[in-house]
Order: structure tokens, then sequence, then C-alpha cells
């Protein structure tokens, strides 16, 4: 038994070493567009069917086999992971995904490491760098994106934070801060409109709609996918035809921005945010080979009621100095966007 024993581990170190030395793909697929998709764990658990099949079937064996094969194929890939990276810690595809997830939902320096020493995240001191590396990553997607002649609009609102503390003195309290989240959204082109403003004066019968109006949008709705709303199908329309239907029928493309740590309460906080707003912008424009588009560039900045009437107040602020640049031209118009009212309906 102990003979049987003894060449059924030296197997398995056999194919776990072979494995270790650079030629798995828990070495390659790191990159966190590879760490994004569901292939990871499928491809982990194809390489050990193809190089480390007596490990395959000894873990396929000891699983419960009441889970579905998603959680199965996860979880060998997981032990998988775990083997490999006590023996070499460049292969770190596993550890990577892991810690990214620890990171997304708050996860100390202290829990990395203690998950660290089992093999299933990376170390606490590494997070700093995950982070970094995640962000350079997205403005390398935003500047191939500008390269390919794609334009874009910021959206921006607050960010509130409370962190707490276990242990209350007279010094040491809950602490709230209030920095400014941002992102970069393209599916809209606005190049090819006119920027003069609207005539004044309007007529209202081209803004009420008309009784063959309400007629097609009563006939044309069909509430499928929401039965708690099938009240509303005598009311509300499919869909609104608009100069823009063809463009909002097609997904955004939405670039995370770094985190600004102001607060838009002041203007001080924002005339800092809208200036590295515009900073970004004649980066990316630039890394693009775009630069020769700035002087003219005109960018929209979007916001909820309190962010947009900041934004303004604190451009304004800016009429009278020399460049561009530091009047803050290129980012404009400054416009009020309903998330907030979408949010509230949605609620209700």
């Amino acid at each position: 038994m102990s003979v049987m024993f003894t060449e059924f581990d030296e197997e398995i170190d056999s194919e776990i070493a072979k494995m270790s030395h650079g030629s798995s793909v828990l070495f390659a697929m790191k990159d966190p567009d590879s760490l994004s998709t569901d292939n990871l764990f499928r491809r982990t658990v194809q390489e050990m069917f193809l190089h480390c099949p007596t490990l395959l079937k000894c873990l396929t064996s000891a699983l419960h086999k009441s889970g579905s094969t998603e959680t199965m194929v996860a979880t060998i890939a997981t032990i998988y992971g775990m083997l490999m990276h006590s023996r070499n810690t460049k292969a770190s595809a596993i550890q990577r995904l892991y810690s990214s997830l620890a990171i997304r939902y708050h996860a100390d320096k202290e829990l990395l490491s203690n998950l660290n020493k089992v093999h299933l995240t990376l170390s606490a001191e590494s997070k700093r760098n995950l982070v970094k590396e995640f962000g350079d990553h997205m403005e390398d997607k935003l500047i191939r994106d500008l390269s390919e002649g794609k334009t874009g609009k910021l959206n921006g609102d607050n960010l509130d934070i409370r962190v707490r503390t276990s242990d209350i003195r007279m010094n040491n309290r809950d602490k709230d801060y209030h920095f400014f989240t941002s992102s970069i959204i393209d599916r809209v082109k606005v190049t090819t409109y006119s920027v003069a403003p609207p005539e004044i004066g309007m007529d209202i019968g081209k803004v009420l709609t008309s009784a063959e109006e309400k007629g097609t949008y009563r006939n044309g709705l069909k509430v499928e996918h929401l039965p708690g709303f099938s009240w509303m199908a005598n009311v509300f329309p499919k869909h609104l035809e608009h100069p823009f239907s063809k463009e909002m029928a097609l997904r955004s493309t939405m670039h995370v921005l770094p985190v600004s740590l102001n607060n838009e309460v002041a203007y001080e906080g924002c005339v800092r945010i809208m200036d590295e707003y515009v900073q970004m912008i004649n980066r990316w424009f630039a890394k693009a080979g775009r630069g020769d588009e700035l002087e003219a560039l005109r960018v929209p900045v979007g916001g909820d009621q309190l962010t947009r009437v900041r934004l303004q107040g604190a451009k304004a602020l800016r009429a009278g100095t020399h460049t561009t640049q530091q009047r803050l031209d290129q980012l404009f118009p400054v416009i009020v966007e309903l998330f907030h009212t979408q949010q509230d309906f949605l609620e209700v």
C-alpha cells in the first residue's frame, strides 16, 4: 500500500513540477483582460487534463458531485492555482483574480496577508501595484479607442466614504471622506452636429403629443420583460423615435477614471477636479496621436444638478486666464445628467 502511495505521490509531484517552470497558463493569463473573462478556470482545467491527468482525476474524485459543472471547474482550477503558486510565485493568475475580488470588497491588509499564506491571494504589499496596473490598463484601452477616432463625454459625481473605527476615543472617531469619481463614455458621436445655440422661441404644437402620436405610442408598447409594469402598457411606447435612435441602440463603451481626492462642495475642489480633467484629456489625446485637435477640442461634462452648478461656477472663475487649458475651454458644455431622477423612478 505504501509503495502504491509513493508512486502516486511521485507522479503528481512530477506533473506539477513540470508545469511550474513557466509553461503553465497561470504564468501568461495575468493581464486584466484575461482575468475579466470566463476562460481562466476553463483553460486551467484543460491544462490539467493534458499535463496533470493524475492530479485532475484525484481532485475530481474527491469533489462532491452535487454542485454545478462551473462550480467544480472553478474549485479544481483554484486548488491547482494554489499548488502552482506554492512552488513558483510567478504562477499567479488565480491569485490575481482572488486578490481583485478581495480588494473589490474592501479586504484589509491583514486579511490579504492571511490568505496569501495559503496561496489564495497575492501579498498585502502587492495590493497597490495591482490597483495601479489595472488603472494603467484602463487608460491604455481609452487611449487605444481615441487613436481609432472615437470621442467621449465625461461624467462625474461625488463619492462619500465613511471609515468606521473599532476603538472609538476622543481623538479616534469614525471619519468621513468626500471625493469625486468620474468615467468617460463613448456612444453618440457629436462631431457632425451643430454647436450653435438653439433659437429662442418654440412652437408649442411641436412639443405636445398629437392624437396620432398617442395612438402610435399606445399600440407600439409591449411590456415583455417587466410584468410588474404591465399596467403601463397603454401609456408608454416601446421606443421614442429621436435623432439618436441608432446610436442609443448601441452598447456604451465606458472607461473608469481615477478617483479625485477633492470635494465638489467647495469651488476650490471643483477647480482642481476640472484641472485634472484637462490634464488627462491633453495627455490622452497626445498619446493617441491627436494632439493637433487639442486647441479646438470640446469635451462635454455631465453631472447631477449640484455637480453641474458647481463645475460651471468653477469654470467661470477661470474666465480671465490666458490659455485654453487655464480657461478650461476644453470642458464644454457642462450639462445635467438625470441619473438620480432615473434611480428614484426605479426605486419607486
